[in-house]
């Protein structure tokens, strides 16, 4: 059921990411001189988005530069369109192919209808994605929109579009056409896959409490951790620029690493070396004599209200007297009078045990073993217990506590 719910949120963050970039949201419309544009009307807070349609797929982008696009420059990821006007910055210019910068602008005309397009005080971005052509603006006057720069805008834009057309069917007649988009799909798939997986896996390693490291061992683990975390990102960048080449779709897929493979990683690596110590072939546990310090129990108490997005869950515990812990008769009692006076407790209450015990004598501190009733009962506060500890495949002790041996004679 709730790895059902995080593939549905998975597939709908993906098809909304792709609804995004891909303008889908723009909308078919008609001009007064019968030629079909697209557009997409924000209100006060939304970007405006007016476009046409194109023959063949293409893809680029071209804005106004800032520090991280200067930096993509001086990277060879973008070409910089030194545009001679003054009043205009400089404009960054970064494609699927390498060919498509200097194809656009050794047009005079296109060149030029670039430029207007960027003089325009609420443009801050020429996209091309697919067989879609627009330009996105932050809202501009609606007035002014309407009579005049909606039409000067589309008119640029038909220019562009006709450039475009013209120099991708050249490509596809010579056949140089090259698209790594769809390597760009696999690589942002696995980059939420990874954060999805890195997530849910620190989830259940918050919650488990049945084999855990020595605390002497977690500076190592986390030092590893980190070193194998930087060792993924460097191997995962380098990937990434060999499959994706100059293109535009390297830095997308950069951009997308940062914002969410790195976080995946982040989550990922320690909890893939957890595991990996647990579950590799390892040698059989030491075990070390330890006295019981402390015997407690308490009745986790549950309550679900709502459904889907709406579902809340309210959890209460109760810490039961030591004196009702230790008897059967007493802690049945005194659940069923808590789940009577309780509303949280009257569907779901359940009594989880614990027994405390010390580390090795070269280590200071305490730890708790959740057992079973039986195990609880079993347990005298006189009685010694032997402790595993595992080498760990990579070599980090580890303690399992459902190996505890319960009541050793010495």
């Amino acid at each position: 059921m709730i790895l059902g719910f995080y593939i549905s949120l998975f597939c709908i963050a993906l098809y909304l990411r792709y609804y995004i970039s891909s303008g889908k949201g723009m909308k078919e419309k008609t001009g007064a001189d019968s030629r079909t544009y697209l557009e997409k009307i924000g209100d006060q807070n939304r970007d405006l988005e007016i476009g046409v349609a194109l023959k063949n797929p293409t893809y680029f982008r071209i804005r106004q530069g800032g520090f991280l696009l200067r930096f993509l420059s001086s990277m060879h990821l973008a070409d910089e369109f030194k545009t001679g006007n003054p009043d205009l910055d400089d404009l960054l210019f970064i494609s699927d192919h390498p060919d498509d910068f200097h194809d656009l602008m050794r047009d005079e005309e296109t060149r030029k209808a670039v430029e207007r397009l960027f003089t325009i005080p609420e443009a801050f971005r020429l996209v091309c994605f697919g067989k879609k052509l627009w330009l996105q603006m932050k809202p501009a006057p609606t007035k002014q929109y309407n009579n005049t720069l909606r039409r000067k805008i589309l008119e640029d834009l038909y220019v562009i579009a006709a450039t475009i057309d013209q120099s991708s069917e050249m490509r596809r007649n010579s056949g140089k056409s090259y698209s790594p988009a769809k390597k760009l799909i696999c690589f942002v798939t696995l980059h939420m896959a990874l954060l999805a997986g890195g997530l849910v896996s620190a989830f259940v390693f918050l919650q488990e409490d049945t084999y855990f490291l020595l605390p002497s061992e977690y500076r190592a683990f986390l030092t590893t951790s980190f070193f194998v975390f930087l060792f993924a990102a460097v191997f995962w960048v380098m990937a990434l620029r060999f499959t994706l080449k100059r293109t535009m779709w390297y830095v997308l897929g950069l951009a997308d690493f940062i914002v969410v493979g790195l976080a995946g990683l982040f989550f990922s690596a320690p909890m893939l070396l957890h595991e990996a110590n647990h579950m590799l072939p390892q040698g059989e546990p030491a075990y070390y004599p330890a006295p019981l310090i402390n015997k407690t129990c308490q009745l986790r108490c549950e309550r679900s209200t709502g459904s889907g997005e709406n579902r809340r869950t309210q959890t209460r515990i109760h810490t039961l007297d030591p004196v009702i812990c230790e008897s059967g008769n007493l802690r049945v009692e005194h659940s069923r009078e808590l789940r009577e006076h309780d509303y949280i407790c009257r569907n779901s209450a359940v009594l989880e045990f614990t027994l405390r015990f010390p580390y090795p004598p070269e280590i200071s501190g305490e730890f708790d073993a959740p057992v079973t009733a039986e195990a609880f009962d079993r347990s005298g506060r006189n009685d010694t217990f032997a402790i595993p500890i595992f080498p760990g495949a990579l070599g980090w002790k580890w303690i399992d506590t459902r190996r505890i041996r319960v009541k050793v004679k010495e």
